[in-house]
């Protein structure tokens, strides 16, 4: 799993923290797996609370997040076979359909609205009559053209009338930086893929290879020491200090 900084971990509002389930589903990594100590440890000190993924405010970043991760964009294919679920704007609010047939120009779908109440910003309602589509066989129908704006998207659960995304829509709708294959090879240099929070800081922050690799050996070797002797050459050593026999390093 290739890591970055902890803003590609939050979503596009910069106050919440994905989950690591959605974080690998916008990576394309398989979902299966334990969760890692390191994410835990990380949910651990950055979350306000268990039960939320709302970051405490000190690690909150300015609204739009513009190192969130994105989903790339996929259109609904032209295969007649496939039925996608999509995500598509009407009056300038969200929407999801689901593909029942297509034809040359257009998806015919059933139509889903967004639900208001949700707070993670993933949740659609199962529309029932309204003035966006036709209502037909208890269904909302909805017509799209492939010209405009939507993009497909996966589901994590339908219960009842209620449809649950795999991620928040953020991921799919917001602008999306293009980056080429030879920046993108450059920026997996100085990936994190360290098995502790402490490891991945180190990583983080130091840019030379060697220390960076020196300084997590010292880390793995010295966690869990409760006391540690650290010796130094006198050079960082007051003047006045010079003199004084069995006192070294620093004041």
């Amino acid at each position: 799993m290739n890591l970055f900084i902890l803003e590609q971990l939050i979503d596009s509002s910069g106050s919440s923290l994905l989950t690591w389930q959605q974080l690998k589903y916008i990576r394309g990594e398989k979902r299966k797996g334990r969760i890692p100590s390191w994410f835990t440890k990380l949910e651990e000190k950055t979350l306000k609370r268990k039960d939320s993924r709302e970051l405490q405010d000190i690690y909150k970043v300015e609204r739009p997040n513009r190192n969130a991760s994105k989903i790339r964009p996929k259109e609904i294919s032209e295969d007649k076979r496939k039925k996608e679920w999509f995500l598509f704007k009407k009056d300038g609010k969200l929407h999801i359909g689901k593909t029942i047939r297509k034809t040359k120009k257009s998806v015919v779908a059933t139509y889903w609205k967004e639900n208001e109440h949700a707070i993670e910003g993933q949740s659609f309602l199962k529309c029932e009559r309204c003035n966006i589509g036709s209502f037909n066989n208890n269904d909302c129908l909805i017509s799209i053209n492939y010209k405009e704006w939507h993009q497909v998207v996966d589901l994590l659960k339908i219960e009842g009338k209620d449809l649950i995304l795999k991620a928040p829509v953020t991921v799919f709708i917001e602008p999306r930086e293009i980056v080429k294959d030879s920046n993108f090879r450059q920026e997996l240099r100085v990936e994190i893929t360290a098995n502790s929070l402490e490891s991945a800081i180190i990583q983080n922050s130091i840019k030379e290879e060697d220390l960076k690799k020196n300084l997590v050996d010292i880390y793995e070797k010295l966690k869990g020491e409760k006391v540690i002797e650290y010796y130094t050459d006198g050079a960082l050593e007051s003047d006045s200090r010079k003199t004084d026999v069995g006192r070294m390093g620093i004041g």
